[in-house]
C-alpha cells in the first residue's frame, strides 16, 4: 500500500491558560488550538486518522494528522470538545501502564506533575469517533539501551494494555522522545503495530511508515510557523536549512 506524504502534527498538552511555571512547554492554549483548526478548514484540510489511512474509503481533502502526546487529562477536557466542534479527529499516544497518574518523566527537570486520563477517560475519547488510541510505550522510557526482552515487552505489552482497554486494535507506535534506531524500528513492525512515528528526525510516511516523521508544534510557533509546518514544502525547507 502507498501511503501519501502527508503533515504529521506533533502536539501534547491542551490548556485554557499557559502555565506560568512550565519548564518544558508542550502546550498550546484551546484558543490556539482552535484557531489552528479554523486555518486548516479553510485551507481544505482534513484532520484525519492512521486508521483513515487503512481505510478502503477514499482520503477527502488534504489529510493531516494531528497527533497528542501522553495523554494528557487536559486532552479530554479540552481536546475532545474542539475535535467536536471542528468535526475533526486526532490522535492520541497514550501509555500503557494504566497505573500511572501523572508524567513523572519530567519530574526530573522541575516540571509540575500533570494528571494523565484515566481509563474511563481514554473510553470515552475512543468512543467519540474522534480520536484514534496509540501506544506510547508503557511507562514513557526511552527505547534505546533496552535489552531485547524488555524491548519487546515494552512494545507488545503497551499494546496489548490498550487494546483491552479500549476494545480495539491499536496499530500506531509514538517512539518515547522521539528516539529510535533501526533496532527500535524493526521491533515496532514486529510487535503488529502498522505504523512508528517520531518526531523531527523522521523520514516521510511514504518512504518507511516505521520511522514517519512529525511536526513538532510549540507554544509560540506562530500563525505564519504553523501555516510552514502545514504546508507541502515544509520537508524541502528543512532540508535547505540542513535541518534534516
Amino acid at each position: 500500500m502507498t501511503l501519501p506524504d502527508l503533515p504529521i502534527l506533533c502536539y501534547h498538552r491542551v490548556v485554557p491558560e499557559a502555565p506560568a511555571d512550565s519548564k518544558i512547554n508542550i502546550h498550546v492554549t484551546c484558543e490556539t488550538l482552535d484557531r489552528h483548526l479554523s486555518q486548516l478548514r479553510r485551507r481544505g484540510m482534513v484532520p484525519i486518522t492512521f486508521g483513515d489511512l487503512t481505510s478502503d474509503a477514499p482520503l477527502s481533502g488534504r489529510p493531516v494528522i494531528l497527533t497528542f502526546d501522553d495523554g494528557y487529562r487536559d486532552n479530554h477536557q479540552y481536546l475532545l470538545p474542539l475535535l467536536e466542534k471542528h468535526d475533526a479527529r486526532a490522535v492520541i499516544f497514550a501509555l500503557g501502564d494504566r497505573a500511572l497518574e501523572t508524567n513523572e518523566w519530567d519530574s526530573g527537570c522541575g516540571e509540575t506533575p500533570v494528571p494523565l486520563m484515566s481509563d474511563a477517560e481514554i473510553r470515552e475519547c475512543h468512543a467519540s469517533g474522534r480520536i484514534e488510541i496509540g501506544s506510547h510505550g508503557l511507562t514513557h522510557r526511552s527505547l534505546l539501551g533496552m535489552s531485547a526482552g524488555d524491548l519487546e515487552h515494552e512494545l507488545v505489552a503497551s499494546k496489548s494494555e490498550l487494546e483491552d482497554l479500549i476494545g480495539a486494535p491499536v496499530t500506531a507506535f509514538a517512539y518515547p522522545y522521539g528516539y529510535w534506531g533501526k533496532r527500535e524500528r524493526d521491533a515496532v513492525e514486529r510487535a503488529g503495530y502498522l505504523y512508528g512515528i517520531t518526531t523531527d528526525a523522521g523520514t516521510p510516511l511514504s518512504r518507511d511508515r516505521y520511522s514517519a516523521g512529525r511536526r513538532i508544534v510549540f507554544p509560540d510557533t506562530g500563525r505564519f510557523g504553523f501555516f510552514k509546518k502545514t504546508s507541502r514544502w515544509y520537508p524541502r525547507y528543512r532540508r535547505l536549512l540542513g535541518r534534516t
